[in-house]
């Protein structure tokens, strides 16, 4: 083959790779959040051990214009959430219902955690991992269709 062809096809591939490797961005976009519901799959206990909830799932519904709201398991919900910088994220809940719930433990374990969320981390489209400061994951959600 020409030397030259072989010298531009190289040039291409590594035109080709350093493009998709900047346009990406990883895994996390602050536009896969806003206009998508998330639904418990697990979170971490007090005592630090991932527990799986399997009813009554909480979830998380990131609105447009950076609304907040959700299900804790009982009660519902509402507040704001802001993207200061790629991967970190802040929940802040300013009103729920006041249901009376038999077993609030899951709900309390749940908005304690939210209210500890400082980072997040989107694999595929289905898991949103969500941490604290120190990198610690508090919640595991699953994409609701």
């Amino acid at each position: 083959m020409n030397r030259d062809v072989l010298q531009k096809c190289r040039n291409a591939v590594i035109g080709l790779l350093f493009l998709s490797a900047f346009s990406c961005g990883g895994n996390q976009s602050s536009e896969e959040l806003p206009d998508s519901t998330w639904q418990l799959k697990s979170m971490m206990a007090p005592d630090g051990v991932e527990i799986t909830v399997k009813e009554n799932l909480p979830t998380l519904i990131f609105g447009d214009s950076m609304k907040l709201s959700g299900y804790s398991g009982c009660n519902y919900f509402f507040g704001t959430y802001a993207l200061p910088q790629k991967g970190h994220l802040t929940l802040s809940v300013s009103g729920s219902t006041m249901r009376l719930c038999p077993d609030s433990q899951i709900e309390d374990m749940f908005m304690r955690n939210v209210s500890k969320i400082r980072k997040y981390d989107i694999q595929g489209d289905t898991l949103l991992y969500l941490s604290d400061s120190l990198d610690v994951r508090l919640c595991t959600l699953i994409k609701k269709q």
